[in-house]
């Protein structure tokens, strides 16, 4: 279809716009929905769809997903494989989980019927190069394209992220559903969604949401409040956390429908089918796979954290890679399964560091050490994995070229087809060329 015609379509479709019967109480049908899972749920096709009329020749795809296995990984469990195959939907490998920890791993399903890694490019030669291994700073670095070394807590970034990047140069800034920032609860993960940065800044930030404080939440609980006004607010009170303002929100209807996939859900119980115990990596999965669901935005970060118990529990820390595994799959499973998404996204996965060569004093149940990070060169080595369709990534190959977490930036600016447009910031890392066909 040329991009005369998407445009044609892409219009047509918003003068086609369903709506829900104006006669319908929005708070009568979430809470008929939360406490019954029953309702039609329809919401304007615009957000749907995403924005088609950015779509243009440069761009590679139309949607990348990155997701940032944090909490720090170590290639020794991941890549090496020295305790088993702790990520079997990730990697390719067929080790069985080691017997000194084997029976303080959840039995997980594998989504995925071939691991994602055949369907992409490895890089196993990749780094976080900086003496500080401190999870923000990390995070900063990767989404700024820069390494921040001084970055003060509970405080954004001094440099313009991926999200104001996007949203300034390439993306329809009044479309709210087409940037989304997917991190834990509190700390300063949310700090994340934009930067101080006065060319950039607020007004650039990503739509935000903290899965994991809906867990416990009042609106789940069926304790909802008495209008609707006062419903949406405290939704978004929820999901943002109560540090933050949301300057590009989505319309109040669009939280009580997400509010409605997220409360459905989670009454029927999130992954039923596969019997899993969820913790909050797996929540912010699932956000991330209702969002794709129901917008198909073009740029979506997410981060996992739970793997940060490695410095008192390296047994745990194992089950929680092996969980973050499974919701990897799942996430994965979701794109294949959307019309809009299989061919026309591709998938950005990194630990954001390692872990220390060696343990701490902390031994756990199963007579395992912990271990920290604390900058040796263990600690700064780490993977990436870029995969998507095979007209635009290579299949089951292993890259030969070095990498480093700020070369992300760069590389999804080439991807989305705005990489000319950062060119002024003379970003220090590199495109990942050699994943693309």
């Amino acid at each position: 279809m040329s991009p005369k015609q998407k445009s044609k379509q892409h219009l047509k479709t918003l003068s086609n716009e369903e709506t829900r019967p104006a006669s319908t109480s929005r708070r009568k049908f979430v809470q008929n929905s939360l406490l019954y899972g029953s309702g039609v749920l329809t919401i304007p096709s615009y957000l749907k769809g995403g924005n088609r009329l950015f779509s243009t020749s440069r761009r590679k795809v139309n949607h990348v997903v990155l997701c940032l296995f944090a909490g720090g990984i170590r290639n020794f469990e991941s890549l090496e494989q020295r305790e088993g195959n702790l990520m079997p939907n990730t990697l390719i490998g067929d080790h069985s989980i080691h017997s000194s920890i084997a029976s303080g791993i959840d039995t997980m399903p594998l989504p995925c019927s071939i691991p994602i890694a055949s369907q992409g490019v490895l890089f196993d030669k990749f780094r976080y190069d900086s003496p500080i291994t401190l999870h923000y700073n990390a995070h900063a670095s990767i989404l700024t394209g820069r390494y921040i070394h001084d970055i003060e807590l509970m405080k954004p970034a001094p440099h313009p992220t991926l999200f104001e990047m996007y949203r300034k140069h390439h993306a329809l800034r009044s479309n709210h559903s087409n940037t989304w920032w997917v991190c834990d609860q509190g700390g300063p993960f949310p700090f994340l969604r934009s930067s101080s940065d006065t060319q950039y800044g607020h007004a650039y930030a990503a739509n935000m949401i903290q899965p994991s404080s809906l867990a416990n939440s009042p609106l789940l609980q069926h304790t909802l409040p008495k209008n609707e006004e006062q419903l949406a607010m405290e939704l978004r009170r929820q999901l943002l956390g109560s540090s933050l303002e949301q300057p590009h929100s989505l319309s109040k209807a669009s939280w009580l429908d997400l509010l409605h996939d997220f409360g459905k859900a989670y009454h029927r119980g999130i992954w039923k089918e596969d019997s899993v115990r969820l913790n909050d990596d797996m929540l912010n999965i699932f956000a991330s796979c209702l969002i794709l669901e129901r917008y198909t935005p073009e740029l979506l970060v997410v981060n996992m954290q739970d793997s940060d118990i490695g410095h008192s529990n390296f047994t745990s820390y194992c089950n929680n890679m092996h969980k973050a595994d499974y919701a990897l799959g799942k996430l994965w499973s979701t794109i294949q399964e959307n019309d809009t998404l299989r061919d026309d996204t591709v998938l950005i996965v990194l630990p954001e560091f390692g872990r220390n060569a060696g343990h701490n004093s902390v031994i756990d149940a199963y007579g395992r050490y912990a271990v920290d990070h604390t900058g040796d060169d263990v600690s700064k080595q780490s993977f990436c994995l870029i995969a998507g369709p095979q007209h635009i990534v290579h299949q089951g190959q292993t890259a030969q070229m070095d990498g480093e977490v700020i070369d992300i930036v760069p590389t999804i600016a080439h991807l989305l087809g705005f990489e000319d447009k950062v060119h002024p910031l003379n970003l220090p890392g590199k495109v990942l060329y050699e994943a693309f066909v």
